[in-house]
């Protein structure tokens, strides 16, 4: 008999929304503040992230603070988000995603999944460009309350997940290396011996010996 895993979805920022799907009981779901305070430097962002995981953790899983047993078996996903609004936000999210995966291979859990934005959007709302109050409402209509859209993107990711199952994750295949075009000289010069080649299958005589033959000519003309 398959065990059942519990689900954590996730939509990563400085405001992380979650959603939690236990084994058995009701749908949890909230947001952690990882903004750093006002004297802190960039790197609190991150830590405050981890210690929310931990604490996640510890209320819902068990989990110990030593690696000493095998965690709980827990899924987790996040929002796959390719398209960010500057630098910044790509810089944030791509070292939010960087501590998720940290942690999961601390917890000796298997690697969290991305899941496209566009997908999630079209789950909930029907629609792929879904706007954040449209995504709101749709959790409202669910009877649900989120406390923002970062929240409301968790649920809708979750639910995905409870209803249509995790994504199909395609093995990384290496990629067979073309022959690159050769440069232009290169190109001339093969071009010039199939010439040559040609010509001479042909009986043919090239310019070049031509201009010898002539010149030759030339000088065994009597004076």
């Amino acid at each position: 008999m398959e065990v059942k895993k519990a689900t954590l979805a996730l939509d990563l920022g400085t405001t992380t929304g979650w959603a939690f799907n236990p084994t058995a009981g009701v749908i949890l779901s909230g947001t952690w503040d990882c903004a750093p305070k006002k004297g802190e430097t960039e790197g609190e962002r991150y830590r405050r992230f981890v210690w929310a995981l931990d604490r996640f953790g510890a209320d819902h899983l068990g989990c110990p603070t030593k690696l000493d047993r095998p965690e709980p078996e827990l899924q987790v996903f996040y929002e796959d988000v390719r398209r960010h609004l500057g630098t910044n936000a790509a810089h944030v999210y791509g070292g939010m995603l960087a501590a998720l995966k940290m942690w999961c291979l601390e917890k000796q859990l298997s690697e969290p999944v991305g899941v496209g934005v566009g997908q999630i959007k079209k789950f909930w709302t029907g629609k792929g460009n879904a706007t954040k109050k449209e995504m709101m409402d749709e959790a409202v209509l669910r009877r649900f309350d989120p406390a923002d859209d970062n929240e409301a993107d968790a649920l809708a990711l979750l639910h995905k997940i409870i209803v249509e199952g995790p994504p199909v994750v395609k093995a990384k295949t290496r990629k067979r290396k073309t022959k690159t075009a050769p440069a232009r000289q290169t190109r001339r010069r093969v071009a010039r011996r199939a010439a040559g080649r040609l010509r001479a299958r042909h009986g043919g005589i090239s310019q070049k010996s031509q201009r010898q033959l002539g010149s030759a000519d030339k000088v065994a003309e009597p004076a």
